[in-house]
């Protein structure tokens, strides 16, 4: 099994995703397309994992790496790769299956409460998940839920969370952090809040992004 992560900065790494990866020798490497690195043939890889990052999926004119890495990323699913997106990345997903993806009517950032939506009862992802669970919440844009799916989550705030179609899966919330990510999220805002950084939350995080990683 081959598995590529993209990164979209330094900052937000991989995190749990990269431990599931080795604790179950998956060959993975890590594509940083804002350093130059060019995109693979999707046929190389069985896993497909796209981070999240400060810019939104309509700057490609200040990004212009945008374009390919969508291309990369449509082709991807059409080859049957198994697609997990997480904040930016699962923006994009959204916006290369067709939803609207746009500034959200609020700015999340901490730990939020997630509610499961009774559709997300039959997802192979979600099925026994307690009805709601904190998660880690770092973004402002939000995506509309593609044709042929339907909103598995949302939070008090912000309306869709989650999202499965086929071989997707998309995660507007953040389990894949660690203190070392949350902490580095902060500093770019200029701001540490150590109640964010309690390692309880953290546990909880790893359990549930391992269980939906070994569903994928």
């Amino acid at each position: 099994m081959r598995a590529l992560i993209i990164q979209h900065v330094d900052f937000e790494k991989p995190g749990y995703i990269e431990e599931w990866l080795r604790e179950n020798s998956i060959q993975f490497r890590i594509l940083k397309p804002y350093l130059g690195d060019e995109f693979p043939a999707p046929a190389e890889m069985d896993y497909l994992f796209i981070m999240g990052g400060p810019m939104g999926v309509h700057d490609e004119e200040k990004y212009p790496w945008m374009r390919k890495e969508r291309d990369f990323i449509r082709r991807s699913i059409q080859e049957g790769v198994k697609v997990l997106g997480v904040c930016l990345g699962a923006q994009i997903l959204a916006f290369v299956l067709g939803a609207p993806v746009r500034k959200g009517v609020c700015d999340e950032k901490g730990w939020k409460r997630v509610y499961l939506s009774p559709e997300a009862r039959s997802s192979r992802f979600f099925r026994d998940f307690p009805d709601s669970f904190i998660a880690f919440h770092w973004h402002s844009d939000m995506f509309e839920i593609p044709e042929g799916s339907f909103s598995l989550a949302r939070t008090d705030e912000c309306g869709n969370q989650a999202f499965e179609r086929d071989n997707v899966l998309a995660l507007q919330f953040h389990l894949e952090v660690t203190p070392d990510i949350v902490r580095a999220l902060m500093e770019q805002e200029g701001f540490v809040r150590e109640e964010w950084l309690d390692g309880e939350m953290f546990s909880r995080s790893r359990e549930l992004m391992f269980k939906i990683l070994d569903r994928l």
